[in-house]
Protein backbone atom coordinates (compact mmCIF):
# COMPACT_ATOMS: atom_id res chain seq x y z
CA UNK A 1 0.00 0.00 0.00
CA UNK A 2 1.26 3.07 -0.94
CA UNK A 3 2.25 5.66 2.10
CA UNK A 4 0.46 9.16 2.57
CA UNK A 5 2.69 11.63 1.67
CA UNK A 6 2.34 9.37 -2.11
CA UNK A 7 -1.06 9.67 -2.32
CA UNK A 8 -0.87 13.51 -1.95
CA UNK A 9 2.14 13.65 -4.01
CA UNK A 10 -0.09 11.70 -7.12
CA UNK A 11 -3.12 13.76 -6.28
CA UNK A 12 -1.56 17.06 -6.61
CA UNK A 13 0.26 16.13 -9.84
CA UNK A 14 -2.94 15.38 -11.26
CA UNK A 15 -5.47 17.34 -10.07
CA UNK A 16 -3.70 21.05 -9.20
CA UNK A 17 -3.93 22.19 -13.18
CA UNK A 18 -7.36 22.37 -12.62
CA UNK A 19 -8.45 22.26 -9.46
CA UNK A 20 -10.76 25.49 -8.78
CA UNK A 21 -11.81 24.87 -5.09
CA UNK A 22 -11.04 21.30 -4.07
CA UNK A 23 -7.96 21.20 -1.48
CA UNK A 24 -5.98 18.32 -2.17
CA UNK A 25 -3.60 18.49 0.65
CA UNK A 26 -4.19 19.69 4.44
CA UNK A 27 -6.74 19.10 6.97
CA UNK A 28 -9.69 17.98 4.36
CA UNK A 29 -8.15 16.62 1.27
CA UNK A 30 -11.16 16.26 -1.40
CA UNK A 31 -14.16 15.07 0.14
CA UNK A 32 -12.85 13.67 3.19
CA UNK A 33 -10.20 14.25 5.85
CA UNK A 34 -7.26 11.49 6.50
CA UNK A 35 -8.93 10.72 9.90
CA UNK A 36 -12.06 10.22 7.89
CA UNK A 37 -10.48 7.96 5.52
CA UNK A 38 -8.36 6.05 8.26
CA UNK A 39 -11.44 4.95 10.01
CA UNK A 40 -13.15 3.97 7.10
CA UNK A 41 -10.56 1.80 6.31
CA UNK A 42 -10.02 0.39 9.67
CA UNK A 43 -13.83 -0.64 9.77
CA UNK A 44 -13.48 -2.25 6.33
CA UNK A 45 -10.62 -4.85 7.56
CA UNK A 46 -12.58 -5.10 10.75
CA UNK A 47 -15.18 -6.06 9.27
CA UNK A 48 -14.56 -7.78 6.48
CA UNK A 49 -16.34 -6.06 3.53
CA UNK A 50 -14.96 -6.67 -0.13
CA UNK A 51 -17.30 -4.70 -2.31
CA UNK A 52 -18.19 -0.91 -2.01
CA UNK A 53 -20.35 1.98 -3.89
CA UNK A 54 -18.77 5.67 -3.39
CA UNK A 55 -21.10 8.46 -4.38
CA UNK A 56 -19.43 11.43 -4.98
CA UNK A 57 -15.74 11.12 -6.33
CA UNK A 58 -14.39 14.43 -5.84
CA UNK A 59 -10.85 14.76 -6.55
CA UNK A 60 -11.16 10.54 -5.50
CA UNK A 61 -8.89 10.81 -2.24
CA UNK A 62 -11.68 9.16 -0.78
CA UNK A 63 -11.50 6.52 -3.42
CA UNK A 64 -8.04 6.00 -3.46
CA UNK A 65 -8.58 5.12 0.48
CA UNK A 66 -11.08 3.16 -0.10
CA UNK A 67 -9.57 0.74 -3.52
CA UNK A 68 -6.71 -0.22 -0.99
CA UNK A 69 -8.76 -1.81 1.48
CA UNK A 70 -11.93 -3.41 -1.11
CA UNK A 71 -11.97 -5.77 -3.63
CA UNK A 72 -14.63 -4.13 -5.80
CA UNK A 73 -14.99 -0.75 -5.98
CA UNK A 74 -16.90 1.53 -8.00
CA UNK A 75 -17.02 5.28 -7.39
CA UNK A 76 -20.09 7.50 -9.19
CA UNK A 77 -19.34 10.97 -9.04
CA UNK A 78 -22.93 12.00 -10.60
CA UNK A 79 -20.52 14.56 -12.85
CA UNK A 80 -20.33 17.31 -9.90
CA UNK A 81 -16.34 17.68 -10.09
CA UNK A 82 -16.68 17.86 -14.09
CA UNK A 83 -19.66 20.79 -12.77
CA UNK A 84 -17.20 22.23 -10.14
CA UNK A 85 -14.06 22.73 -12.14
CA UNK A 86 -15.43 23.49 -15.43
CA UNK A 87 -14.10 20.36 -17.44
CA UNK A 88 -16.13 17.60 -19.60
CA UNK A 89 -16.32 14.47 -16.98
CA UNK A 90 -14.50 12.43 -19.65
CA UNK A 91 -11.01 14.68 -19.50
CA UNK A 92 -11.29 14.86 -15.98
CA UNK A 93 -11.67 10.95 -15.68
CA UNK A 94 -8.84 10.34 -18.00
CA UNK A 95 -6.42 12.25 -14.91
CA UNK A 96 -8.21 9.95 -12.68
CA UNK A 97 -7.15 6.93 -14.46
CA UNK A 98 -3.68 7.75 -14.99
CA UNK A 99 -3.31 9.12 -11.39
CA UNK A 100 -5.15 5.48 -10.28
CA UNK A 101 -2.65 3.87 -12.49
CA UNK A 102 0.55 5.99 -11.12
CA UNK A 103 -0.76 4.60 -7.37
CA UNK A 104 -1.07 0.85 -8.74
CA UNK A 105 -5.06 0.92 -8.52
CA UNK A 106 -6.63 -1.65 -10.76
CA UNK A 107 -10.12 -2.36 -8.85
CA UNK A 108 -12.36 1.03 -9.16
CA UNK A 109 -14.87 1.19 -11.98
CA UNK A 110 -16.01 4.82 -12.69
CA UNK A 111 -19.67 5.44 -12.96
CA UNK A 112 -21.29 9.30 -13.74
CA UNK A 113 -24.77 8.18 -12.15
CA UNK A 114 -26.40 5.14 -10.14
CA UNK A 115 -27.69 4.43 -12.77
CA UNK A 116 -25.03 2.78 -14.60
CA UNK A 117 -24.69 0.12 -12.32
CA UNK A 118 -25.43 -3.09 -13.33
CA UNK A 119 -28.33 -4.41 -12.37
CA UNK A 120 -27.12 -8.01 -11.70
CA UNK A 121 -24.34 -6.93 -8.85
CA UNK A 122 -26.35 -7.01 -5.38
CA UNK A 123 -23.06 -8.10 -3.18
CA UNK A 124 -22.43 -4.59 -2.09
CA UNK A 125 -21.52 -4.17 1.51
CA UNK A 126 -20.13 -1.10 2.05
CA UNK A 127 -21.21 2.33 0.83
CA UNK A 128 -20.06 5.56 1.67
CA UNK A 129 -22.69 8.73 0.58
CA UNK A 130 -21.01 12.05 0.01
CA UNK A 131 -22.72 13.28 -3.20
CA UNK A 132 -25.39 16.37 -3.45
CA UNK A 133 -26.61 17.83 -0.14
CA UNK A 134 -29.08 19.20 -1.72
CA UNK A 135 -32.90 18.88 0.36
CA UNK A 136 -33.39 15.61 -2.12
CA UNK A 137 -30.30 14.36 -2.98
CA UNK A 138 -29.20 12.47 0.51
CA UNK A 139 -32.17 10.33 0.81
CA UNK A 140 -32.60 9.83 -2.70
CA UNK A 141 -28.87 8.57 -2.69
CA UNK A 142 -29.47 5.98 -0.11
CA UNK A 143 -32.74 4.67 -1.67
CA UNK A 144 -30.68 4.16 -5.12
CA UNK A 145 -28.29 1.37 -4.12
CA UNK A 146 -30.92 -0.44 -2.19
CA UNK A 147 -31.07 -2.60 -5.24
CA UNK A 148 -27.39 -3.60 -5.03
CA UNK A 149 -27.28 -4.17 -1.37
CA UNK A 150 -26.37 -7.53 0.32
CA UNK A 151 -27.93 -8.41 2.93
CA UNK A 152 -25.07 -7.30 5.62
CA UNK A 153 -24.18 -4.21 4.54
CA UNK A 154 -22.97 -0.94 6.12
CA UNK A 155 -23.62 2.40 4.94
CA UNK A 156 -21.21 5.93 5.84
CA UNK A 157 -22.54 9.02 5.95
CA UNK A 158 -20.23 12.09 5.44
CA UNK A 159 -20.91 15.75 6.15
CA UNK A 160 -23.60 15.22 8.91
CA UNK A 161 -22.91 18.09 9.66
CA UNK A 162 -25.47 19.26 6.91
CA UNK A 163 -29.12 19.19 7.90
CA UNK A 164 -30.29 17.48 4.99
CA UNK A 165 -27.26 14.60 5.19
CA UNK A 166 -29.20 14.17 8.92
CA UNK A 167 -32.30 14.46 7.59
CA UNK A 168 -31.51 11.39 5.42
CA UNK A 169 -30.13 9.24 8.15
CA UNK A 170 -33.53 10.02 10.41
CA UNK A 171 -35.56 8.77 7.22
CA UNK A 172 -33.50 5.83 7.07
CA UNK A 173 -33.97 4.77 11.11
CA UNK A 174 -37.49 4.99 10.26
CA UNK A 175 -36.94 2.60 7.87
CA UNK A 176 -35.59 -0.04 9.74
CA UNK A 177 -32.01 0.97 10.04
CA UNK A 178 -29.45 1.55 12.74
CA UNK A 179 -27.17 4.01 13.15
CA UNK A 180 -24.12 5.51 15.27
CA UNK A 181 -22.42 9.05 14.74
CA UNK A 182 -18.32 8.54 14.30
CA UNK A 183 -17.17 10.24 17.06
CA UNK A 184 -13.51 12.36 15.58
CA UNK A 185 -11.71 15.07 16.85
CA UNK A 186 -13.80 17.74 15.60
CA UNK A 187 -10.91 19.45 13.37
CA UNK A 188 -10.49 16.20 11.91
CA UNK A 189 -14.43 15.72 10.50
CA UNK A 190 -17.26 17.19 8.84
CA UNK A 191 -19.60 14.47 10.12
CA UNK A 192 -20.12 11.26 10.02
CA UNK A 193 -22.72 8.34 10.55
CA UNK A 194 -22.27 4.62 9.83
CA UNK A 195 -26.08 2.92 9.39
CA UNK A 196 -26.51 -1.17 9.18
CA UNK A 197 -29.86 -3.01 9.44
CA UNK A 198 -28.55 -6.85 9.71
CA UNK A 199 -27.92 -8.50 13.23
CA UNK A 200 -24.86 -9.54 13.99
CA UNK A 201 -24.78 -13.62 14.99
CA UNK A 202 -23.91 -13.88 18.20
CA UNK A 203 -21.15 -16.38 18.73
CA UNK A 204 -22.05 -19.79 20.26
CA UNK A 205 -19.62 -21.09 22.60
CA UNK A 206 -18.01 -24.57 21.98
CA UNK A 207 -19.61 -27.21 23.01
CA UNK A 208 -17.06 -30.27 24.28
CA UNK A 209 -18.78 -33.58 24.12
CA UNK A 210 -17.58 -37.00 26.14
CA UNK A 211 -15.11 -35.06 28.52
CA UNK A 212 -13.10 -37.01 30.71
CA UNK A 213 -11.71 -35.42 33.83
CA UNK A 214 -8.96 -37.38 35.47
CA UNK A 215 -9.37 -38.43 39.14
CA UNK A 216 -7.69 -35.52 41.06
CA UNK A 217 -5.21 -37.30 43.50
CA UNK A 218 -4.80 -36.66 47.21
CA UNK A 219 -3.09 -34.78 48.62
CA UNK A 220 -1.20 -35.70 52.16
CA UNK A 221 -1.10 -33.57 54.40
CA UNK A 222 2.41 -32.96 56.52
CA UNK A 223 2.19 -33.77 60.17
Amino acid sequence: MKTEADILKVTSRYLEPYNKGYTIEGSCCGSITYAEATYMQDFIKKHGLKNGIEIGTGTSYSTIHLAFVLDNLITVDNGAIATTIGHEYGYVRGAWNAMFLDLDIHNVRFCMALEEIDEKIKDIDFVLVDGAHTPEAPLKDCLDVVPHLADRHYIFMHDTLNPHVMDAINERVKAGYKMEMITLDEKDTYGMAVMWKHVEPVEKPIEVKNLKLRPMKRIRKEK
